[in-house]
């Protein structure tokens, strides 16, 4: 665990297209002295929500959203190993299950915030979790990945309803994520042990033919596209 706190002093964005996408990265100054201190980075399980409309209404493709969950964890794995770093996927128990849970719900919120940090006002506090070093001394390790995501399917014939869509992802995901179109949306964070985002990578696309949730190697790519500027 590194000694001392960890200061946020400087917020910048980068934007680049690679493959027709164009994620959105956030990270601090400091970013890049605080994970170089880091040796170990604990997973949390990806939440990752496949919708489809259709005539008959809104489904969530359970089987495919868990799979696609799946993918993702591992991809940001073999990612995190091949920069040296030691990973743990981390599974909520008895103890950690319900500060786990809170957190996650912390980090879906700011998630679906970033944007309000891409372009502070007024000198607005970074995003953070609160400490969460409790959760990082339980497991060992000095800092945690998380990530979340949803697309939106459409059968052919069916047109794209605006009423099936808000039913599908606004209560999980606010009015602003409404898609017009078939929508990819994702977003991986690192925290330190304050809680302290310190790096973040969103995309907000048309579902590719080659990076989305309902194929395993389109998930992999979709995530290390997430993952391409991440400083180191």
């Amino acid at each position: 665990m590194p000694a001392r706190a960890f200061k946020i002093s400087f917020i910048a964005v980068v934007l680049f297209l690679a493959c027709g996408c164009a994620p959105a990265h956030y990270s601090t100054r400091d970013a890049l002295e605080y994970i170089d201190a880091v040796k170990t980075i604990g997973i949390i399980q990806p939440d990752i929500k496949v919708f489809e409309l259709s005539e008959d209404g809104v489904a969530v493709m359970a089987g495919i959203s868990e799979a696609a969950a799946k993918s993702s964890a591992e991809e940001i794995a073999v990612f995190l190993k091949s920069r040296r770093f030691k990973v743990k996927l981390i599974e909520p128990n008895l103890k950690t299950m319900k500060e786990l849970k809170e957190v996650r719900a912390l980090s879906k919120a700011v998630h679906k915030n970033l944007q309000e940090f891409w372009n502070p006002m007024n000198n607005a506090a970074p995003p953070s979790l609160g400490s969460i070093e409790a959760l990082a001394d339980h497991y060992g390790v000095e800092a945690f990945v998380f990530m979340d995501g949803f697309e939106v399917h459409k059968e052919e014939k069916t047109p794209l309803s605006k009423t099936l869509a808000t039913l599908a992802v606004g209560t999980l995901y606010g009015p602003g994520a409404l898609p017009k179109q078939n929508r990819s949306r994702a977003c991986v964070s690192m925290a330190d042990y304050n809680g302290a985002i310190i790096w973040a990578s969103f995309r907000d696309e048309a579902v590719s033919l080659r990076e989305n949730f309902k194929e395993r190697e389109n998930t992999k790519r979709l995530v290390r596209g997430l993952l391409s500027r991440f400083p180191r």
